[in-house]
């Protein structure tokens, strides 16, 4: 869509309401309601001679284009192939029929997550992940790959010639379990509860902790492993070190530390064998300059694992230090 589409398209969003837009956004794919998101975004107070121009446009186009006395499939596949030709139309409905709801949600999911979903799985799931997802999500997914992984992948994706519908329904489904185990099965409360806590000092959050303790020593351990930070990587014992940095992605990890508190990595790098010490420190040389936005976001990637892990048990935290 260009730029007066767009527009067009925001004030129409804008005109109809919060809860009517928010309709029909369910309808579109994430690039569609980034694009008028922003559109939106920009867009500001808007003469009424031009909203009422914009309302006509849409009445009349809806007049003439309607659907309702098609069958939902054949309007489907004139509508795609009006709007990006015969081949692409034909791939998209192809793809349409043999996705399920899980190949779809990934388009939700950013790259770090998703890399982290299929890490440690065989290149040729790799390669259909990859297959169905937007192209440029689907390029960063492969840049945060294991390089021999990004290699066997990238192989595997060229002689890729499309996914039989067994093999997509077993995909879907591998997938789906696969998003369950990934999401915490934490109660909208907690998660409210620890959202507060994150946004506490320091100081009082640590008492607000302390006295949970005494009460729910549960919920306590809970919360305490939600509200962790990036910066409390230093409080991993060694064991529990060694566990989150071997879930992490190789990349991932690297990038989260390169834009880390020079301090933090020499505390870390301190705490390391001689070998594992040297070897942090040289791959973060060799990592080169690195996008601020890619360092934030693998820094969430991390801190979200981290989260993970600390709430199943899996990891040792050392006492906060008064």
């Amino acid at each position: 869509m260009n730029q007066s589409g767009l527009e067009r398209s925001a004030i129409l969003l804008m005109t109809v309401g919060e809860e009517a837009a928010g309709q029909v956004l369910r309808y579109l794919n994430p690039t569609e309601v980034s694009q008028l998101a922003e559109a939106m975004r920009r867009l500001g107070g808007q003469p009424r001679d031009r909203v009422a121009a914009v309302l006509e446009e849409f009445q009349a186009e809806a007049e003439r284009q309607t659907g309702y006395g098609m069958a939902p499939e054949a309007f489907l596949g004139e509508a795609l192939t009006q709007a990006l030709g015969q081949e692409k139309a034909t791939t998209l409905l192809t793809r349409l029929e043999g996705e399920g709801a899980p190949l779809k949600q990934l388009a939700w999911m950013s790259p770090g997550e998703i890399a982290h979903l299929i890490g440690n799985e065989p290149s040729p799931v790799v390669a259909t992940v990859l297959a169905h997802l937007e192209r440029d999500q689907s390029a960063e997914v492969l840049m945060l790959l294991p390089p021999q992984q990004r290699d066997d992948a990238l192989l595997a994706l060229s002689r890729w010639q499309g996914a039989a519908p067994d093999a997509l329904r077993e995909l879907s489904d591998w997938l789906s379990s696969r998003i369950k185990q990934e999401t915490p099965s934490k109660e909208q409360g907690e998660e409210l509860a620890a959202s507060l806590l994150r946004r506490l000092p320091k100081e009082a959050a640590q008492v607000v902790k302390s006295g949970l303790s005494m009460r729910d020593p549960a919920l306590a351990g809970r919360l305490e492993a939600a509200t962790l930070s990036f910066q409390d990587l230093t409080r991993l014992d060694g064991p529990s070190r060694m566990r989150l940095f071997k879930a992490a992605p190789a990349q991932i990890l690297l990038q989260a530390m390169k834009g880390a508190d020079p301090s933090l990595v020499e505390t870390l790098a301190q705490r390391m064998g001689p070998t594992a010490s040297r070897r942090l420190k040289d791959d973060l040389d060799s990592l080169g300059a690195t996008r601020v936005d890619q360092i934030e976001a693998a820094q969430e990637e991390v801190v979200r694992l981290m989260r993970r892990l600390a709430g199943n048990g899996e990891l040792t935290m050392e006492p906060v230090h008064e």
